[in-house]
């Protein structure tokens, strides 16, 4: 099942079937780093389970969601009526766009983007100086076969496209771009996935590592532990296991 075939019943299969977390952890942090009057945009928002709880808080002015799925997009318009939102891709429509933003989030689709590099090169240029950068992505795990580099994406039964990445090269190309590493949580996303969620900053002039000057007391406990389990565990890639 494609990502069109799974927008009727996504709403339920996500939360309740697949106990999908993403979304619940993306928008908590979303939520402790919006300024009021902020402006966001997600890439890849779906039937909009990503930003459900931005519109009981006052504090966002304008909010645009990306989907290349016209079926999910309906049906997060049907949901939400006070959103713009455009099909296609960050690349298809990035034009299109009333930039900068304060906050660009997406998540569970930069597994789908085939060119990260320039993906990231794309979010950099939408974003306000000191803006974030909120995401979620799939990495390559070894010796697993369900999240091997060439393992089929099982969230669709094999239909899309999936990109698993290093963390490390995940930091790496952040910071070629400008980004500062807040934080890195690597959490059980699905039925057992591991998937990892990145808070980053735009403008800076960050080295990639994690930064100690981070917005609360709870997230720099969580770099600084994930900053020490990278020189622990230097072949995962920087990250904070989620107990």
């Amino acid at each position: 099942m494609s990502y069109r075939f799974l927008a009727s019943v996504y709403d339920w299969v996500a939360p309740k079937f697949s106990r999908y977390r993403s979304p619940e952890l993306l928008t908590s942090k979303v939520l402790g780093l919006a300024p009021n009057s902020c402006e966001l945009l997600d890439v890849g928002v779906g039937t909009g389970l990503s930003i459900a709880p931005y519109f009981s808080s006052s504090r966002f002015k304008h909010i645009v969601g990306i989907d290349p799925s016209s079926k999910m997009l309906a049906r997060c318009r049907r949901k939400f009526t006070n959103i713009q939102l455009y099909e296609g891709t960050l690349d298809t429509v990035q034009f299109h766009l009333n930039s900068p933003f304060d906050i660009i989030q997406s998540c569970g689709a930069v597994e789908h983007v085939s060119d990260f590099p320039a993906f990231i090169r794309q979010v950099a240029s939408l974003l306000k100086p000191g803006g974030y950068f909120v995401f979620t992505f799939e990495p390559v795990i070894l010796f697993s076969k369900r999240q091997a580099s060439n393992a089929p994406h099982i969230g669709t039964l094999g239909l899309e496209n999936v990109f698993r990445r290093k963390p490390h090269d995940v930091h790496t190309i952040l910071a070629d771009n400008g980004f500062s590493i807040f934080e890195d949580l690597e959490f059980k996303a699905y039925l057992g996935f591991i998937h990892h969620l990145v808070v980053a900053q735009s403008g800076m002039g960050g080295d990639g590592v994690l930064d100690d000057a981070l917005p609360n007391e709870s997230t720099q406990r969580s770099a600084r532990k994930s900053s020490a389990h990278q020189h622990r565990h230097a072949a995962h890639g920087p990250a904070e296991r989620e107990r």
